[in-house]
């Protein structure tokens, strides 16, 4: 992201800051969900970051979207987007999706769970490449996001941290792009 969207950015990441560590693994999960809404509807998502439109339309409308189906942080930072400058409406998208990622990891990192999550994401990312079978499973567009995740589910629960399942889940739904250990912030978030 440039400009507008990585200024906006940073500013939604100052906001999550303030988020306590107990609270950031729901805060996560609620910014990925609320991003898939957004990727999904288009239109919701072009007025959400219209420059053109008021910024209090914009936060009115993010609010009545995701306020009863979020929590009251993760409604925050989402209506605080609605406030700020994108370059283009994807990267709102983007940083929500960004900020959930690392809002999860830093939960578990919080719990002493840091270096667990990123060596398990390590190993299930070297089990998929390793295994032309899963892989395969995993990419294939025939299958339903739903059917994908089922089947991460099958592997990882009860072998894996709920936080490791959870951005595991995240990978095959076409969206996220920051969830393997390359990219994925641990102790200093990078993202």
């Amino acid at each position: 992201m440039r400009g507008s969207s990585a200024e906006s950015y940073e500013r939604l990441r100052d906001k999550l800051g303030s988020v306590s560590a107990e609270a950031a693994s729901q805060v996560g999960d609620d910014l990925i969900s609320a991003a898939h809404v957004l990727r999904d509807q288009v239109a919701v998502r072009r007025a959400a970051t219209d420059p053109a439109s008021p910024a209090e339309a914009k936060t009115k409308l993010l609010s009545t979207l995701f306020g009863a189906h979020v929590g009251s942080d993760a409604a925050a930072v989402i209506a605080e987007g609605g406030q700020l400058r994108w370059a283009a409406s994807i990267d709102f998208v983007e940083s929500l999706e960004r900020l959930g990622v690392t809002s999860i990891v830093r939960a578990a990192d919080a719990a002493g769970n840091g270096d667990r999550l990123e060596g398990e994401l390590f190993t299930f990312g070297r089990a998929v490449a390793d295994n032309p079978g899963l892989r395969d499973a995993l990419s294939d567009p025939a299958r339903t996001v739903a059917d994908k995740q089922a089947l991460i589910a099958s592997l990882l629960d009860g072998k894996a941290a709920p936080a490791t399942v959870r951005l595991a889940k995240e990978t095959v739904t076409g969206a996220s792009r920051t969830v393997w250990p390359s990219s994925m912030p641990s102790k200093s978030p990078r993202t």
